[in-house]
């Protein structure tokens, strides 16, 4: 049967506790932690092929929450251990397995595997009576084998159990009996450690979902530069410490006024620093914004020239009026005072065009340089698809308490979905 048998259809029951609301959520949630993180670990291991771990695992989750679709899966690996080492009793416990799940779920579910299994496996029990074996349910009981089985939703997660060397997720071994560590690690994950108990021929299942550490970078822009990374402004330079980021492909984009906008498309690992020296090249608005600041400084010097030789011109002509003032002055005298009074007029035209065509580019040189913003970068970064996953899909389980309170009982009503 194919390995989508065991991701079973949702399911649920209400069962009323006669407990305070508090305790039975706070109990109901730790069962059902511990029966997800088993039926998970026996998902895993079946899709390995270990299917004793798998039926050790599914009977474990199976006293927790005794769902049909439990059921369904623990008969599913009874069945394909029978094929691998011929046990009876596997055979058997297939076959009431499926019998027992046809009984419980009347119509839809996995009725219809269930019957087609039924189909395979009752012919090879009823022939194996016919022979004259040993009833199934007479042969004696197999001691189970004290287990750990640890999974991990991580890509590349590794699993030590007691300082041995590691092995990838998910991990399934025997082990004796009493207390373990274990360790999962992967590159770019803080280490998860848990302290393990194990009973004799019991079974413990550890799900564990490492911490990613984030990705560094370092960027050392000009003074003042705006720095920003997908389109979301990170910080100014100068930066003191790295930028943490996400594991996978990033847009950064360096913008500061007077420079064209410098960008990059960088590829950051998980736990890893990345640095950057964005070199900013002046814009053409930058550099024509000096060139008329220029022109606007020579045209107030020469306006300042201007007037100056108008004050001078200005003061040929009042000394023409002292003289007069004091006395009769000659005719040429009067046309010296002509002379300047017009090229004082003139310097003083002169001197006002050129004032005014200093300030006209100044201000045109001001503008150009204070709204010299560089134009926002446009993302061409496509979103890094997922690295594809080496672990198989692992089935769900979700648990929700609902409080009940009525004038004769407090309680809470259950309801379990895988």
């Amino acid at each position: 049967m194919k390995r989508s048998l065991l991701l079973l259809a949702a399911l649920s029951i209400t069962t009323p506790v006669l407990v305070s609301a508090e305790r039975a959520h706070a109990q109901s949630k730790e069962d059902l932690d511990k029966a997800k993180a088993l039926f998970n670990a026996g998902a895993q291991a079946y899709s390995l092929g270990q299917y004793l771990p798998a039926i050790q695992a599914f009977e474990e989750a199976y006293k927790i929450a005794p769902k049909p679709a439990i059921l369904f899966s623990l008969a599913q690996a009874q069945r394909k251990q029978y094929v691998i080492d011929k046990d009876p009793t596997r055979l058997e416990a297939a076959v009431k397995g499926f019998r027992q799940y046809l009984a419980e779920v009347p119509s839809g579910g996995r009725r219809a595997d269930a019957v087609q299994a039924l189909s395979e496996l009752e012919p090879l029990l009823e022939a194996m009576k016919a022979k004259g074996m040993p009833a199934p349910s007479a042969a004696p009981a197999v001691k189970q084998a004290a287990r750990v089985m640890v999974t991990s939703p991580t890509t590349g997660a590794v699993v030590s159990l007691d300082g041995a060397s590691t092995s990838e997720a998910p991990f399934i071994g025997e082990v004796k009996p009493g207390k373990h560590t274990v360790v999962v690690s992967a590159k770019g994950h803080d280490d998860e450690k848990r302290e393990i108990q194990v009973l004799d021929g019991g079974l413990v299942a550890v799900d564990l979902t490492l911490k990613e550490k984030p990705a560094l970078l370092e960027i050392h822009a000009p003074s003042g530069a705006e720095i920003t990374i997908d389109g979301r402004v990170v910080g100014v330079a100068p930066l003191t410490t790295p930028i943490p980021s996400t594991h996978g492909r990033h847009f950064v984009a360096v913008m500061k006024n007077g420079a064209l906008a410098w960008t990059k498309e960088v590829d950051l690992v998980r736990g890893e620093s990345q640095k950057l020296d964005p070199q900013l090249a002046t814009s053409a608005q930058r550099t024509a914004s000096y060139v008329v600041l220029g022109f606007a400084a020579g045209a107030i010097v020469t306006g300042g020239v201007f007037t100056v030789l108008a004050l001078g011109k200005q003061s040929d002509a009042q000394g023409v009026l002292d003289e007069k003032a004091v006395g009769n002055i000659s005719p040429g005298r009067l046309a010296d005072y002509e002379d300047a009074r017009a090229a004082r007029d003139r310097w003083k035209l002169g001197a006002m065009i050129g004032f005014g065509v200093g300030a006209a580019l100044a201000t045109t040189g001001i503008f150009l340089f204070a709204f010299d913003r560089p134009k926002t970068p446009v993302m061409g970064l496509e979103p890094s698809k997922p690295a594809p996953s080496k672990e198989p899909p692992k089935p769900s389980m979700e648990a929700m308490v609902v409080p009940i309170v009525s004038p004769s009982f407090a309680g809470a009503s259950f309801h379990l979905a895988f």
